[in-house]
């Protein structure tokens, strides 16, 4: 059975300078209404060890984290159908109005893909523009792909966010 999966509100202010978007919130994200909920994917880990921390458990503090850092999340899905969890599975998708998103927050500068569907599926629905720069990560996910890599070799590409950050 096909479920209909809905994306989050996006965590933004107006410090932000960084994006990193995901497809579309997952089966316990969805449960608990919480970027990367599950305890499986890796998201909260890598982001705090950018900074040589160990992540919060409280989601709260976590929010509040990702926005002093200049971090914003959002979803390139507004909606879509998919069973589980697996970007694979997904169909009738529809994307979030980054037209918008971008007018009202202008000094993001670095739009990072959490795996490869995100930003296919941006690319493919949005485009990418000349005035920005995109940068596709190996997903945090604690499905096994293809090209499934060591949590030490995903910080290590993830830490490419930080010249984004200064």
């Amino acid at each position: 059975m096909l479920s209909d999966v809905k994306s989050f509100k996006p965590i933004i202010d107006e410090r932000a300078r960084v994006l990193i978007l995901g497809t579309a919130p997952g089966a316990e994200s969805l449960r608990k209404m919480q970027y990367y909920a599950d305890p499986k994917n890796q998201f909260w880990t890598i982001i705090y060890s950018l900074f040589s921390m160990s992540p919060d458990q409280e989601n709260s503090k976590r929010i509040r984290f990702v926005k002093d850092k200049r971090i914003a999340l959002w979803d390139v899905l507004h909606s879509c159908f998919r069973p589980g969890s697996l970007d694979s599975s997904i169909t009738g998708e529809a994307v979030n109005n980054f037209q918008d998103l971008f007018s009202e927050y202008p000094r993001v500068r670095c739009v990072a893909f959490n795996g490869s569907k995100a930003y296919e599926f941006f690319k493919r629905h949005v485009g990418l523009s000349q005035s920005m720069q995109f940068v596709q990560l190996p997903s945090t996910s604690p499905t096994p792909g293809k090209h499934v890599k060591s949590l030490e070799a995903k910080i290590k590409e993830w830490n490419r966010l930080k010249g984004f950050l200064d």
